[in-house]
């Protein structure tokens, strides 16, 4: 519990952290890119080595724009007009996923786009009981262990129905459901979710 209260506690002072990298800025003279971005400001959150032409980047990488954890990201309140968090959430632990679904309608502005993709539990299920190669099952449950690397396995498989849920217990509204559009577009194995905060 003591992870959670640390995460909450850092997300309420992120708007604070990001008023004193623009003071600091101004003070040098120097300028901070992520604030001057034109409209649509977009984010892609946790985006690892996927990094798209307009859109800010934010995650561990060193060449992210914003570099964070993606459950507590130092920009302002209502910063973005769009976030991206392509599969993401299924490497967060369960009881962290309602602290960062909050976080992540914070740097949204009220009516901004939230656009989640990620492996769906009941589809990964139903491959694996028919036999399907492991990418379609078992992959989508738990990870990839061939990148050796415990940040790629997964720690929370999703159905859609608590996911959305989650989203609403988070303060999104018109939560919807859409056609996934990236790794593959893997219609037989994730799922898309798009709400509105």
């Amino acid at each position: 519990m003591q992870h959670s209260e640390n995460i909450d506690s850092a997300a309420s002072g992120v708007s604070a952290v990001a008023r004193m990298v623009e003071l600091a800025a101004e003070r040098s003279g120097a300028s901070v890119d992520i604030f001057a971005r034109p409209h649509p400001r977009r984010l892609n959150i946790g985006a690892g080595s996927k990094v798209f032409d307009g859109w800010i980047s934010c995650g561990f990488d060193p060449d992210h724009d914003v570099q964070c954890d993606v459950r507590v990201i130092p920009l302002p309140d209502g910063y973005a007009d769009e976030a991206m968090v392509i599969h993401v959430l299924e490497h967060l632990n369960r009881w962290d996923a309602p602290a960062a679904l909050r976080e992540w309608r914070r740097v949204l502005k009220p009516g901004g786009l939230l656009i989640l993709e990620l492996p769906d539990l009941i589809k990964c299920c139903r491959n694996v009981i028919a036999g399907k190669a492991d990418r379609f099952g078992l992959l989508g449950l738990f990870g990839d262990p061939s990148f050796a690397d415990p940040l790629m396995m997964h720690r929370w498989a999703w159905t859609e129905k608590e996911l959305i849920s989650e989203l609403r217990d988070a303060g999104f509204h018109k939560v919807k459901k859409k056609t996934p559009q990236f790794h593959g577009r893997r219609e037989y194995r994730d799922m898309r979710i798009e709400a509105r905060a």
